[in-house]
């Protein structure tokens, strides 16, 4: 069922995105990208905190869980039936048995004709590592660190969405229907500053003993609130993790959505739905590769999630330092079109 999920998701993606620049106009292009990640956030908002809600109340019944997965689907495909039909863009287009390998093909040839295209992906996928590792850190660093129950770090997840979704907001409407690459370096920045001052927060650093103990009495909520083994963090601290949280949010926001519209506005319409698709293949390499920092990093760390976030901090900054000024620097170079995609502010 999971399996089943995750391909209705990779089904979602390419055609959600790819599909904008049929459906708006080329000035509204950056605003409609903002407004969709947004919205995209708002749900993993209510989405990740319900999960947080349900994984207290139903210990033991978490098929009922899966019971309100499966009927999320079924409201998003219906929800999906709605949107406007347009032509398709090569209608002579047929799934074959080589469409299977087509996403390697699209990268090998952006790889070798489309170095600017290659650049901005992968500084674009950086945004899903620094997702994945930090939204899973996100629970061991509350339940283990903080001292939270699993509502609170859902609750948290929940703020750094929602930054997300406000600076999704925040850069579109600061673009002026262009896209910005700029923006992308104060962004960075400040992703950098709030992953590293996680660093320097006086948090809790568990044991193997601490995790021990956690491990076996974690599916009794009641027994973790009177036992205490993670003992509750100062509310001044959680308000400051809360609060880098959100400003990480907002930088994400301010981050992805200037690559995500040059990433759609570059490819030519026949070929949009196939580079996308190539892009969320890419995207979910990063994903698994968060997945194996995320846990070859506890274990090094002794489960120090706030080490593993500024260590993460570290190599955000020298992905920017390695990509972005070659990305600039052909920008200037080729002058192309799509970079401005209305020339009146």
């Amino acid at each position: 069922m999971t399996f089943l999920l995750g391909t209705q998701s990779a089904f979602f993606g390419p055609p959600k995105y790819g599909g904008l620049p049929e459906l708006v106009r080329p000035a509204d292009l950056t605003t409609a990208t903002g407004l969709t990640q947004m919205t995209t956030f708002l749900a993993i908002i209510f989405g990740v905190a319900l999960a947080g809600l349900l994984a207290d109340l139903l210990v033991g019944r978490y098929y009922l869980a899966g019971l309100v997965t499966v009927s999320i689907a079924v409201v998003g495909t219906l929800v999906s039936l709605g949107i406007a039909r347009n032509p398709p863009a090569d209608p002579q287009r047929q799934i074959t048995a080589r469409s299977f390998t087509s996403i390697l093909r699209t990268l090998t040839d952006i790889f070798r004709h489309d170095g600017l295209m290659m650049r901005v992906m992968i500084i674009y996928s950086w945004f899903w590592f620094v997702g994945g590792v930090a939204l899973t850190a996100i629970n061991a660093f509350g339940r283990f660190q903080l001292g939270m129950n699993n509502f609170e770090t859902s609750l948290m997840i929940a703020t750094t969405s929602l930054g997300i979704a406000i600076g999704s907001v925040l850069v579109s409407r600061l673009s002026y229907g262009k896209v910005r690459l700029g923006l992308v370096v104060p962004a960075l920045l400040l992703l950098v500053a709030c992953l590293l001052a996680f660093m320097f927060l006086p948090v809790h650093n568990p044991t193997a003993d601490d995790i021990l103990r956690f491990n076996e009495i974690k599916h009794t909520p009641e027994l973790l609130e009177t036992v205490r083994i993670i003992p509750a963090a100062p509310f001044s601290i959680r308000a400051t993790a809360f609060s880098l949280f959100f400003l990480l949010g907002i930088a994400s926001g301010f981050y992805s959505v200037p690559l995500l519209t040059f990433i759609q506005s570059r490819p030519p319409l026949s070929e949009k739905g196939k580079v996308f698709a190539a892009v969320n293949w890419f995207n979910w390499i990063f994903i698994l590769a968060a997945a194996l920092v995320y846990g070859t990093g506890m274990a090094a760390l002794a489960n120090r999630a706030n080490l593993l976030l500024a260590i993460v901090g570290g190599l955000t900054l020298l992905m920017g330092i390695v990509f972005l000024p070659g990305i600039f620097r052909r920008i200037r170079q080729e002058r192309p079109e799509f970079v401005y995609l209305n020339r009146e502010r």
